[in-house]
C-alpha cells in the first residue's frame, strides 16, 4: 500500500521506479500480475530473500560474501533483474539482506553510495524513533555480518540511514538525528489511490460480520509462545462463537479454530490496512494479543475504535516477544492517548478485566 501512495505522489516518474515483492509474501503471483496491470512501476519484480530453507552449506556462504561485502554475489541478486540495478535510492520498511546486495553491486560498478530511505508501515516500529539513537533488534546474524563488514571496511547499514518517513511524527518526539517528514494519511478519499490499492489486493465488501472480530497473529506458529488459540476459544465461549469472527495471521495453515467451530474470515492473506479503507467497523469490538493492524487502522481513519490489546494474559511467551509487547505496543498504545488518539483502545491486563468489557457488550 506504502509502495503504491509513494508512486502516485512522491515518485510520479514510472520510468525510473521499480518495485521489489519477496516471494515468501502469500498471493505474491496475484500481487506482481495485478502490480503489472496498472503501468505504475518501470519493473515489478519477484526476489528470493535468501536461501530458501534447508540450504545450510548455501546460506552459510552468502552469509559469508556479504560480511565480506561481496553481496552483489548472493544468489538473490545474480538470479534475478537486481543484477542490472541502477538505483539511487532505496525505500524500505523492514531490515533485509538485499540491502548490502543493492549497495555492493552498485558500488562495485559506479563506485557511488546508495541512500536507503526508511518508511513505517507500523505504528509500533515508532519506538525504533524514540530517545536518540535507539534502534531495533538485531538478529546474531545481523551482528555476524556487520562485524565482518566492519573489519573489511566495508559499508554497515545502520537504521535510518537517511531521512524517515512516516505519518505520526509526534510518535516519535524525541527523535533528532534524522529529518523526519509527515506523510498524508492514508484514506478512501483519494479514490485513485483506493482504486488501485483495491485492483491490487481485491478488497472485500462486508456486510453483517459478527460484533468481536480477532487480529490473530504469528505468535505460535512462528514460535515466540502459546496460548492465542485457547485464547480465542475462551473468547468465543464468552461472547458466543456467532458474535466472533477471526482474521488469521495470512502463513497461519493449521486450521485449529474451524475444527473449534470458530469463524474464520475469508479474506485473511488481505492486509487490514486495505481491508480498513472500504469498509465501516463502527460497530464492531476488536480484539488481538499484539496486532499493530488495529492501532494502525484506527489512527489512519481517525475513528475511535473500540479494541483490546491480550498480551498480557498470553503466559507462556519468549523474552523477545514480551520486550516487544511492552516497548513498543503498550508504550505506543500508551503515547497515542497521550496525544487523545485511539482513547478505546486498551490494553487488558487480566481475564476478569476483559470478561468485564466484553459483558458491557
Amino acid at each position: 500500500m506504502q509502495a503504491l501512495f509513494f508512486q502516485e505522489r512522491l515518485f510520479k516518474d514510472k520510468d525510473v521506479t521499480d518495485i521489489l515483492i519477496f516471494r515468501s509474501v502469500i498471493g505474491h503471483e496475484m500481487f506482481t500480475e495485478r502490480l503489472k496491470e496498472l503501468h505504475l512501476f518501470r519493473k515489478v519484480m519477484l526476489i528470493n530473500e535468501n536461501a530458501k530453507k534447508g540450504k545450510r552449506f548455501k546460506k552459510i556462504f552468502e552469509l559469508l560474501l556479504v560480511s565480506c561485502g561481496h553481496a552483489e554475489r548472493m544468489s538473490y541478486i545474480v538470479d534475478s533483474e537486481l543484477i542490472n540495478s541502477d538505483y539511487d535510492e532505496v525505500w524500505y520498511y523492514n531490515y533485509c539482506l538485499w540491502y548490502y546486495g543493492i549497495y555492493d553491486l552498485i558500488n562495485s560498478k559506479e563506485n557511488r553510495q546508495v541512500k536507503f530511505v526508511a518508511f513505517m508501515e507500523s505504528i509500533f516500529t515508532y519506538t525504533y524513533l524514540r530517545n536518540g539513537e535507539m534502534s531495533p533488534p538485531i538478529s546474531l546474524r545481523e551482528k555476524i555480518i556487520r562485524i565482518g563488514r566492519s573489519l573489511c571496511g566495508k559499508w554497515i547499514l545502520y537504521p535510518y540511514s537517511e531521512n524517515v518517513y512516516i505519518q505520526f511524527p509526534e510518535m516519535a518526539n524525541s527523535y533528532s538525528e534524522r529529518i523526519i517528514h509527515t506523510l498524508p494519511i492514508l484514506t478512501s478519499k483519494d479514490r485513485c489511490f483506493y482504486n488501485n490499492v483495491k485492483h491490487v489486493f481485491s478488497v472485500p465488501v462486508f456486510r453483517g460480520l459478527p460484533k468481536y472480530i480477532f487480529m490473530a497473529s504469528s505468535l505460535e506458529f512462528d514460535g515466540f509462545g502459546n496460548g492465542e488459540t485457547d485464547l480465542i476459544i475462551q473468547i468465543a465461549d464468552i461472547v458466543g462463537k456467532e458474535n466472533l469472527i477471526v482474521k488469521l495471521h495470512p502463513r497461519d495453515n493449521r486450521c485449529l479454530l474451524e475444527k473449534a467451530g470458530i469463524s474464520i474470515m475469508d479474506s485473511s492473506r488481505v492486509c487490514w490496512e486495505a481491508i480498513q479503507l472500504g469498509n465501516d467497523f463502527s460497530q464492531n469490538v476488536f480484539l488481538t494479543v499484539a496486532s499493530a493492524s488495529i492501532v494502525n487502522t484506527i489512527l489512519f481513519s481517525g475513528e475511535d475504535l473500540e479494541a483490546y490489546y491480550l498480551f498480557p494474559l498470553i503466559i507462556e511467551m519468549s523474552d523477545v516477544f514480551r520486550t516487544y509487547c511492552l516497548d513498543s505496543v503498550e508504550n505506543t498504545i500508551n503515547m497515542a492517548h497521550h496525544y487523545g488518539k485511539a482513547k478505546n483502545t486498551k490494553v487488558v491486563k487480566s481475564m476478569d478485566e476483559l470478561y468485564g468489557y466484553l459483558q458491557i457488550h
